[in-house]
């Protein structure tokens, strides 16, 4: 015996359509969310001028051989109201008045700051507050940008920092 058929159901009643029109509004929403994040953010690790960054590698190299040839050596102190810097050389003659530190962050270019170090007496020093907590690369050079040392830091652990004219090598 045939039983009577039922009556179709609106599809609208079901709940699989609406599983499915879930997930594709759910990833339209997500597109739309990572493209707003794209546009809005500014990407800190990519240079503008990457192609003269390039180019002026030898220049930096060429500092560098600089300072080892004139046998450079610092250590910088990192305190609560500055830095200070202890400058040695094979001829103490050749070291200038004033110095330039950088301390850049790696990853955000924001971070990055440059304090005038003064002589004063036997060390060079200069204002500024202590570098937020993570790695940092630190470059110590002359006024004129004849000489360069490089170094790789962690803050807060590391306060002494030396910096040499050594083939610079980051932090593990």
């Amino acid at each position: 015996m045939k039983t009577p058929a039922q009556p179709a159901t609106a599809w609208y009643s079901h709940p699989w359509p609406w599983i499915f029109i879930g997930m594709l509004g759910a990833t339209v929403i997500a597109g739309m969310v990572t493209l707003w994040i794209a546009i809005d953010s500014n990407d800190g690790l990519v240079a503008d001028d990457y192609y003269k960054q390039g180019l002026g590698i030898n220049k930096q190299l060429a500092r560098g051989e600089r300072a080892q040839a004139m046998d450079l050596r610092a250590m910088l102190r990192i305190h609560q109201d500055g830095v200070s810097v202890a400058l040695s050389a094979r001829d103490v003659a050749q070291l200038p008045k004033r110095l330039k530190l950088v301390l850049a962050h790696p990853t955000r270019g924001g971070l990055d700051r440059t304090v005038v170090l003064e002589q004063e007496g036997s060390e060079w020093r200069g204002r500024t507050e202590p570098p937020s907590p993570g790695r940092w690369i630190v470059t110590l050079e002359d006024d004129a940008g004849t000489w360069r040392l490089d170094a790789a830091a962690v803050f807060p652990q590391d306060r002494e920092i030396v910096l040499s004219a050594a083939p610079f090598k980051p932090v593990d």
